[in-house]
């Protein structure tokens, strides 16, 4: 199966999954199913059988690493978003530096959305090499 066909028949509940937007994600799970046929044969022979493991855990952390970074950056592009869309009516027919030049709006005054912005910016999950 090649990678055309194996994508024409992933499930919908996969491909209506926003990261599945993503070539690379799409991918990482098109090489963790093909992947299997190798986990298959290697888990076969005694010698193999640890590597078996090794590759089957390995092939399905790549498009576990992307989903869980991309779900991060949707979250933190998602926030930001609300927040603008809040401030700019707070803004309009207001300047939005005062006279030093600098932005008056702090991130403290955005109440219980600035625990989620803090946790957003701290928690910054990195895929794993």
């Amino acid at each position: 199966m090649n990678y055309e066909e194996w994508e024409a028949k992933a499930p919908s509940v996969i491909t209506s999954d926003s990261v599945w937007k993503m070539r690379a994600y799409r991918l990482a799970l098109f090489v963790s199913d093909i992947g299997w046929q190798d986990v298959t044969r290697l888990g076969t022979d005694d010698r193999t059988t640890k590597l078996a493991g090794q590759l089957y855990h390995s092939l399905g952390s790549i498009g576990a690493n992307l989903a869980k970074v991309s779900f991060h950056r949707m979250s933190l592009l998602e926030e930001i978003i609300r927040l603008i869309s809040t401030m700019i009516p707070d803004q309009r027919g207001r300047t939005l530096r005062d006279n030093d030049g600098v932005t008056s709006y702090e991130i403290e005054n955005l109440g219980e959305s600035s625990e989620l912005l803090v946790a957003l910016l701290h928690n910054i999950p990195l895929v794993q090499s």
